[in-house]
């Protein structure tokens, strides 16, 4: 036997590569460098390469976990080799649409050394559940609430209350009339109980308000 490559590995990786330096062109020609070397310029270089020894830390990590979960289906690769692999697929994901995009190659990569293409599927899907449930622990288990008032309109409640989702908004303030230049106080709370887990960070989350009429 020969210790050749076959035609359709080399294909996969010439599609790799063109596909990386497509991405790298288009990611790089978007960029303002100008914005970039002035952020560079305010940064400290202590904590700069504190972030990058952490986000590298985490990867290896993550490159471990995913290398156990590949154990259970039977698949042994050498940890080396893992961690390309899921480098690739944090590459991918990053530039692809819906953030799933590296778990394709991922997959791909995996199956070569497994019997079949499904278990390397079912240890990336786990991996994927592990993580979503390791982050559902860093959310504040209560809800953000909000208040609205002002002059001319009527607040949907006296306290604040749940904000909802797009699927079911929720009202703040509502109006009898027409009415012009009427200022809107908006008041939010975050109530957080005594044995809830903080980490640091930032805690955030996107509102979208809506101006709606149920009349001409």
């Amino acid at each position: 036997m020969s210790g050749r490559p076959g035609w359709g590995k080399i294909a996969v990786l010439l599609a790799k590569i063109v596909l990386s330096i497509g991405l790298l062109a288009f990611l790089v020609q978007r960029v303002r460098w100008d914005q970039v070397a002035a952020t560079l310029a305010r940064t400290d270089e202590r904590w700069m390469t504190a972030a990058i020894c952490l986000m590298l830390l985490s990867n290896v990590i993550g490159s471990w976990q995913w290398s156990q979960l590949l154990r259970v289906v039977d698949i042994r690769i050498p940890f080396w080799k893992v961690c390309t692999y899921y480098h690739v697929g944090l590459f991918f994901n990053n530039l692809l649409p819906a953030n799933i995009g590296g778990d394709f190659f991922r997959v791909a990569d995996a199956s070569r050394y497994g019997t079949t293409r499904t278990a390397a599927l079912s240890a990336v899907l786990m991996d994927r559940l592990v993580n979503t449930l390791a982050l559902g622990g860093l959310a504040l288990p209560t809800t953000l609430q909000a208040r609205a008032s002002s002059a001319g309109g009527t607040a949907a409640s006296a306290t604040p209350t749940d904000v909802g989702g797009s699927a079911a908004p929720t009202t703040l303030l509502t109006y009898n009339g027409p009415i012009s230049n009427d200022g809107v106080t908006v008041a939010f709370r975050q109530h957080i109980n005594a044995n809830d887990a903080l980490r640091t960070g930032t805690y955030s989350k996107t509102l979208t308000f809506t101006l709606a009429t149920t009349a001409p």
